[in-house]
């Protein structure tokens, strides 16, 4: 029969094993979460990689061009800075081509005569090139960035510009935007 102090010196072991047994569980499940954690961080940037390269490859295939910079200042919350706006460049030159461009027309509504004078935009062949024309708006909650797809809808383009350019939306307010009817 063990005595006392056999039995304490086996619970010992058995506990010193235990105790070894589990730094080892724990250790490997240490590694086991880095490890998984490390594969994850590699494909999601691998993904994100993936995906600016599709994009670029894409945007590349619409444009031939990169796309040019308007900074036109439209107001949908009556808030236009003091000074003068910075004027809206035109639209690139249109180079003539069979299938590049669309022929716009805007005939004249006798049922409404617009809010504001203004001067129609250009009509006849539109470039569609560059692909997206960026824009901004100045509003009393911050600017706000458009763009604008002006190889999806080349002839709405044109007329957004051409009022931005004249200044029609400046001091104007959005039914959307405001609660005050």
């Amino acid at each position: 029969m063990p005595t006392n102090e056999q039995r304490r010196a086996t619970a010992k072991r058995k506990l010193e094993r235990q105790l070894e047994r589990r730094a080892k569980q724990a250790r490997r499940r240490r590694i086991m979460v880095i490890a998984g954690g490390s594969i994850v961080a590699v494909a999601v940037v691998a993904a994100v990689v993936i995906a600016i390269v599709t994009n670029r490859h894409e945007h590349k295939a619409n444009t031939a061009a990169p796309a040019s910079s308007t900074a036109p200042s439209g107001s949908p919350e009556s808030t236009t800075p003091p000074g003068p706006t910075p004027p809206v460049p035109p639209l690139p030159a249109f180079k003539p081509s069979a299938d590049l461009g669309a022929n716009c027309q805007y005939p004249a509504t006798p049922q409404e005569p617009a809010a504001k004078p203004v001067k129609p935009p250009r009509t006849g062949k539109i470039p569609t090139d560059p692909a997206q024309v960026s824009a901004s708006m100045v509003t009393s909650q911050g600017n706000v960035g458009l763009m604008l797809a002006n190889n999806e809808s080349p002839c709405t383009v044109n007329s957004f510009a051409n009022l931005i350019g004249q200044k029609y939306f400046d001091g104007t307010k959005c039914h959307r935007l405001t609660t005050s009817p």
